[in-house]
């Protein structure tokens, strides 16, 4: 399992594209609440070594394109099950969104969209590949 920084290396947009450097996994769990990360990094710590292995990750990261595109090729494009927390909906990151349908559609792989909020989205639901 990895636990990411909230600011990888001093990120900025004329450095070029964020790489999280991860290895593919079977789950992956994408927030952008460094908390609910850190939370879910506890717990899988106490889950013992049948557990599948988990990759969590803040997609506030993956903002470009381009990071998204190499998220998805080399990190989940061997998960079984993505969820991903969405505060503020699609439209917060509609390109993740988009590619993770098309990920999820071409290999069979479940896509669990969730609201970061106590607001139901029927939107993430529906576009979700599990009820």
């Amino acid at each position: 399992m990895h636990l990411l920084q909230a600011r990888p290396g001093g990120y900025l947009d004329e450095d070029g594209i964020a790489y999280l450097p991860q290895d593919p996994a079977p789950l992956a769990i994408l927030s952008s609440a460094d908390s609910e990360i850190a939370l879910l990094a506890r717990a899988l710590e106490g889950m013992g070594p049948d557990f599948p292995q988990v990759r969590l990750a803040n997609w506030l990261i993956l903002r470009q394109h381009a990071a998204i595109d190499l998220y998805c090729d080399e990190v989940l494009a061997q998960a079984r099950v993505v969820v991903v927390s969405l505060l503020g909906g699609r439209n917060y990151w509609p390109y993740g969104v988009e590619r993770l349908e098309g990920l999820a559609r071409e290999r069979g792989a479940a896509l669990i969209l969730v609201p970061g909020d106590d607001q139901p989205d029927p939107e993430l639901f529906q576009r979700s590949t599990v009820p």
